[in-house]
This record gives C-alpha cells, structure tokens and sequence, in this order.
C-alpha cells in the first residue's frame, strides 16, 4: 500500500517536472518572439526614417 502511494506521489511530480519543462520551453518561445517582433517594430521605424530623410533631401533639392 506504502508503495503504491509513493508511486502515484512519484508519477504527480513527474507530471509537474512535465509540465514545468514544457512551460519553459514555452516560456523561451515567447521570448524569442517577443524579441524578434522589437527587432522588426525597430526595422519599419528606421525604414520609414530613412524614407522621410531621403524625400526631404529631394524637395530641398528640388526646390533649389
């Protein structure tokens, strides 16, 4: 009987092992994406920087 019980408290914390594996797995997922979303959120503003510098030096130049 003491045995059983010891198996099925075994098993629980091999479930939570489990899961605690998989939530970091999760975990690291997530916080990839979340970096490689900043990385393009930072890409389109640098773009969309360079584009407005570029078409202010054509109308400056066209203006002259």
């Amino acid at each position: 009987m003491i045995k059983k019980i010891l198996n099925w408290l075994w098993k629980g914390n091999a479930d939570e092992n489990i899961e605690q594996k998989e939530y970091e797995s999760m975990s690291g997922l997530v916080e990839e994406f979340g970096e490689e979303q900043e990385q393009e959120e930072l890409d389109t503003v640098f773009d969309k920087l360079e584009e407005n510098q570029e078409e202010i030096l054509q109308d400056s130049q066209g203006r002259k």
